[in-house]
């Protein structure tokens, strides 16, 4: 089962990762740094059966620290 982790005030969550479309498990296609500061990484997913692609960006938490 593919999931994605993501962090939330220091704990880690798995989340399976399903087409908002179709239902489909997507599938992973990578993960790469950020061209942007207020994010660390981008993950990218498609589906198998329908095509949908979507990107999911992975906050920089050293951002958050100096915004509060």
């Amino acid at each position: 089962t593919l999931s994605l982790l993501t962090s939330s005030k220091n704990k880690l969550q798995v989340h399976d990762m399903k087409c908002l479309y179709c239902g489909e498990q997507m599938i992973q296609g990578g993960d790469h740094d950020s061209d942007e500061e207020e994010f660390l990484i981008v993950s990218n997913f498609s589906c198998p059966r329908c095509g949908s692609f979507a990107l999911f960006y992975f906050p920089n938490d050293e951002e958050e620290k100096t915004i509060q």
